[in-house]
């Protein structure tokens, strides 16, 4: 059955219809949702010249398309993989608690352990600097702080039980700026917070996407 506006056709059977296409290592899934109904629309007669009114249907359609590809770099956080060696990493150095919470999160994610205590482990994941501040990026004209940035920067390796390089040692760099509002200098405080708890879970995360790229 089709329902039918102007020029345009448009099957009610559609609705709920999905399906995928496969490209290389690249899946693209689809999913169609129909939802019809009616429009008041104002409509002229041309017999006495007055406006009366008609319900014209219309149909919405939408489309929920869904990319999965494993070789354009999007990263769904929380979908994680690591090679067998990484199934039970030791980490080790000078850490905070935040990114080591919010790594053991993405390797249970994985399927894999992440602990701080010494024991037979399959891997060593070092952290050489995990070090998070802010710098003034502008003043104000009165030589007061206007904007900072939010830096954090992570050093760290991994290697196997035999102490075989998987991930050469290597640095990575997160920054966010903010406005500093002395009218508001709470929010503004509660603003830098969020911003660190932020940069941390994203911190984890990049990692996550370097060790999973590069160990093997």
């Amino acid at each position: 059955m089709l329902f039918s506006y102007g020029a345009a056709q448009y099957s009610p059977f559609l609705a709920g219809q999905s399906g995928e296409i496969q490209r290389g290592n690249r899946v693209l899934r689809w999913k169609i949702e129909a939802v019809f109904g009616t429009v008041a629309a104002p409509e002229r007669n041309q017999s006495v010249g007055s406006n009366r009114v008609k319900k014209l249907p219309y149909i919405v359609i939408t489309i929920t398309l869904l990319l999965l590809s494993a070789g354009c770099g999007f990263q769904m956080r929380g979908a994680w993989t690591l090679p067998q060696v990484l199934s039970q990493t030791q980490i080790s150095g000078s850490f905070s608690s935040q990114l080591y919470t919010n790594l053991q999160r993405n390797f249970t994610a994985a399927s894999a352990s992440l602990s701080s205590s010494k024991g037979a482990s399959t891997a060593t994941l070092r952290v050489y600097k995990d070090y998070i501040n802010r710098r003034v990026l502008s003043v104000s004209e009165r030589g007061k702080a206007a904007e900072y940035e939010l830096y954090y920067i992570v050093e760290f390796d991994v290697t196997d039980a035999k102490g075989k390089v998987i991930v050469a040692r290597q640095g990575l760099n997160l920054t966010r700026d903010y406005l500093y509002e002395v009218s508001s200098v709470i929010s503004t405080d509660r603003q830098d917070r969020l911003l660190r708890v932020n940069l941390q879970k994203d911190m984890a995360d990049l990692m996550m996407r370097r060790i999973q790229a590069q160990a093997k």
